[in-house]
């Protein structure tokens, strides 16, 4: 199988192959950011919370990181 490439740079709506929920980053006051969820929510491009950026990291090829624009944390599923 081939690894993904994201072009750097791009931005990303990361929607449910269902289409009726999309990531968004739940805290939208700068100074919580850092204690902030990651949610699904109604799929809406003008919603800033919903862009993310898909950044590689180290140096395999399927190594990514999912950063959010406007707080530019990167998604853990630990919750850290």
């Amino acid at each position: 199988m081939e690894a993904l490439q994201f072009p750097r740079g791009n931005y990303y709506q990361i929607i449910c192959k269902a289409g009726d929920q999309a990531l968004r980053a739940q805290e939208t006051d700068p100074s919580k950011f850092d204690k902030s969820r990651v949610v699904g929510a109604q799929p809406n491009p003008q919603d800033n919370f919903q862009i993310f950026m898909i950044e590689k990291v180290g140096q395999g090829d399927d190594q990514f990181e999912i950063v959010s624009c406007p707080t530019t944390l990167v998604f853990d599923e630990e919750g850290k």
